[in-house]
Formats: C-alpha cells, structure tokens, sequence
C-alpha cells in the first residue's frame, strides 16, 4: 500500500533512442548504421586488417544501377563551417571504383562528389571529398561551391553501372567532434524556480496544488493505496526549521463517498519546464508500508484532480511520461 508521497508534475519530453546519429561515424554501435536502398545491403563486419575493429560493409547485388546508403543525422554536417568529408575505403578486387557522396535534406539543393578510387592492397585512408567543387545533383554536371547544412548523407559505390561487389568503408568525418552518448553536454546552472519552505506554516499555495480527487472514482488511487490525499494541514505543512513535512496518519477519513483508513498528501508543482535540472533533498521513512515517492510527469497528463489537467491534460498515463526521481 501506498501511505504518501510527493509527487512532482513537470512538463517532460523523451528521447527514442539511446544513441544519436551523428558524425564522425565510425561504426563502432548500431546508430552508424546505414539504410539500403534498390536491392544493395549494409552489415556491420569485422576489419580485415584488425579484428577489434568493426566497419560498415556496403554490398551492391548489381541488380540495379544507381543502388546506394543512406544515414540521416541528428546533427547536421554543416559545410559552412567545413566542406570537406573523408573516409576510409576498402576494396576486395583488383578494380578502380567511384565513389560518390551526396548530401540531401538541406537549406539548399542537393549536392554531390565523386571521387575514383584505384585498387590498393588493403584500406585507402583519408579518402577527401570537396564540396567547394561539388555539382549540383538535380542534373549531376553544375558546378556549386556548397554551403549550408544537409541532413542526410547518401554513398553510392559504382553508381550508374549494374556492378556487383563488396565494400567497407569506416571513419566518415566532416571535421566535427566525436559524440559521447553518456556525456552531458548541457549544464543547467541558472536558477528559474525553487520553494526552500522558508514561511512556517500551511503549503505555498503559489507554489504547489494539493492533489486530492481521486483519480478511480467509487475505488481511490491506483497500487492498491489505501489512504485520502487532503489538504489539510494535518498532512502537509512547513515546520518551524524550513521543511516540508508531507504526514500519513492512521484514521478513519471519508471524502468523496469513500472512507479510508489512512490520510496523506499529494502535491504537483505550479510550475512545468521542458528541459532543466531539478534538485531535490528529501529525508525518507522506511516504516512497513510506506511508499514515499518523488517524480515527474509530464504536463500534459490526463489525470482527475492535477494540476495541469484541466487545461493541458490530453494524454493518459504511461504515454504522457514519468520520470522518478526516486
């Protein structure tokens, strides 16, 4: 059973990914995965040349001329700030191949390189396609001095010609900096709202809704719980040393034709914010039966007696999304 609990109804989004696609691509987790297209395949392999190493392998079946790969990036390559990109190549046959690179989804139209590639034993390093003498690939022969930022980067190998064959490819790089997925790359260090529980007393009403509709009606709160959220003072107030006090009390309480034999306090927050950091400091019971809780919901939550329901709840629960803090 669930006694009390702070909750913390803040306005949230989520990302669907673990990792970002994001130049340089190395192929060293499954984001730098490459899409095919007209019967060509991409895998992951392991390099010839060192088994700790993991490459992209393009394969063309040459049932087609113009098949190809493409990646679409969270982060664009930006060819204003360098309008180069290289990468390394690796071919298994005796055979020149071109190369050609083209950059979609911009600010601009579609540009492209191609480059030929002569057979060397082994991998060809440091492969530079310049977009300051790229065409224009509306019609493949204008001549663009590139700029902007493009989405989408598309490699064909041999394109124009219905050839077969097996290609690896690693380190495509346009200058940028290598992407830690575990690295913070936003600190959140200015202030926009906090309750310190300086004003001894009831709760900071501009601050803070005390949640007490139940949010099953005729049944209660969801987990089983078997208390009355109130805002009464008896169950939530500030103490004369700047704490919150949220308090579960053994009693008999009816409210909105249920009697429970517990009583405790819900709070949301008044305020919602989309990115941030948020800090809390808290002291726990640890009592049988206790379920204190602190999390975040996002804003649009569709939830009887929340905060932010009447105007912006239009998502049930999970889909609205959660986050605990603990």
């Amino acid at each position: 059973m669930k006694f009390y609990y702070l909750l913390l109804c803040l306005s949230l989004f989520f990302s669907t990914s673990i990792y970002s696609q994001v130049m340089p691509l190395d192929f060293s987790d499954s984001s730098d995965e490459f899409i095919p297209f007209a019967g060509s395949e991409f895998t992951f392999f392991e390099d010839p040349d060192d088994n700790e190493n993991i490459v992209g392998n393009f394969f063309n079946d040459g049932s087609e001329p113009w098949q190809g790969f493409y990646i679409d990036l969270d982060n664009p390559i930006d060819l204003d700030f360098q309008n180069t990109i290289s990468l390394s190549f690796y071919g298994f046959d005796s055979e020149t191949h071109t190369i050609l690179l083209k950059l979609e989804n911009g600010e601009n139209p579609d540009v492209q390189v191609a480059l030929d590639i002569p057979y060397s034993a082994g991998w060809t390093d440091n492969v530079i396609f310049d977009f300051s003498d790229a065409v224009l690939s509306s019609d493949g022969t204008t001549p663009v001095n590139a700029t902007g930022n493009y989405n989408r980067l598309t490699i064909f190998i041999d394109g124009g010609f219905s050839l077969s064959g097996s290609f690896l490819i690693d380190n495509i790089e346009d200058g940028s900096s290598p992407s830690d997925p575990n690295e913070v790359d936003v600190e959140y260090n200015y202030l926009v709202w906090e309750d310190n529980f300086e004003t001894p007393g009831v709760v900071n009403s501009l601050k803070w809704h005390h949640q007490t509709q139940v949010i099953i009606p005729g049944v209660g709160w969801a987990n089983g719980e078997e208390q009355h959220y109130t805002n009464r003072i008896d169950n939530s107030f500030v103490d004369n040393s700047g704490y919150l006090n949220i308090v579960a009390k053994k009693e008999t309480f009816t409210d909105q034709n249920l009697t429970k034999n517990y009583t405790s306090a819900r709070l949301n927050s008044k305020f919602a914010f989309t990115y941030g950091r948020v800090d809390v400091r808290a002291k726990l019971p640890i009592d049988i039966g206790t379920w204190p809780a602190i999390w975040m919901l996002g804003k649009n939550i569709n939830e009887n007696g929340a905060y932010w329901d009447p105007v912006f709840g239009t998502t049930n629960w999970p889909a609205c999304g959660e986050i605990d803090i603990m």
